[in-house]
């Protein structure tokens, strides 16, 4: 395997087993075995489990932000339609892999804002970037008249983006996807009527 590729293939099997149990559950030879990868490429390519923790985000990160700007790059679609879509995608990927299907950033937040000052950074980088796309977003909607521009593109896009990750947390407890429903109704059908 080359460098990236092995760096690359630890990235994503450590994302996939974090997101399944936790960064704190995870140890380091759970993912280098997963990977099929030996204990001692871990420090080639990481510092320590907190550097792999920002890698981890990141990565997930450009998966989340590369969708985002896949729909916001959609001609076809008018600024709501945009927004909608975006979480449109989100409910169906949870409705087809169930409702542990969660959000990493969302789960690395909760478990690790308070412990790792890096890991909270990079977390809230990621989410300050997705925040600005859907501000933009509303800001072209609220331009055509779809939306009221009653507030602020930006703190609807960060209360969008809370409500999200509220909806998430309660659809895995409940495991029902019935949260996300409510959501997608109360924030289209209501709050950006």
């Amino acid at each position: 395997m080359k460098n990236n590729d092995t760096k690359q293939k630890i990235i994503e099997t450590g994302s996939e087993i974090i997101l399944a149990k936790g960064y704190n559950a995870t140890g380091l030879q759970a993912i280098l075995t997963a990977a099929g990868v030996p204990k001692g490429s871990f420090y080639y390519y990481f510092r320590s489990k907190e550097d792999f923790g920002v890698a981890i985000v990141e990565y997930y990160g450009r998966i989340n932000f590369d969708i985002t700007m896949s729909v916001y790059n959609d001609q076809n679609l008018s600024p709501k339609q945009k927004l909608n879509k975006l979480f449109i995608l989100g409910r169906d990927y949870r409705a087809q892999h169930g409702c542990n299907a969660m959000c990493l950033i969302g789960n690395l937040g909760t478990e690790m804002a308070k412990a790792s000052e890096a890991i909270r950074i990079a977390m809230k980088k990621e989410a300050e970037r997705q925040v600005k796309v859907i501000a933009g977003i509303i800001a072209e909607a609220q331009a055509q008249g779809e939306i009221s521009s009653t507030h602020s593109p930006q703190s609807l896009a960060e209360f969008i983006g809370a409500a999200w990750q509220g909806a998430l947390t309660s659809m895995q407890i409940n495991q029902d996807i019935k949260p996300l429903d409510i959501f997608l109704e109360q924030i289209f059908d209501n709050l950006l009527a």
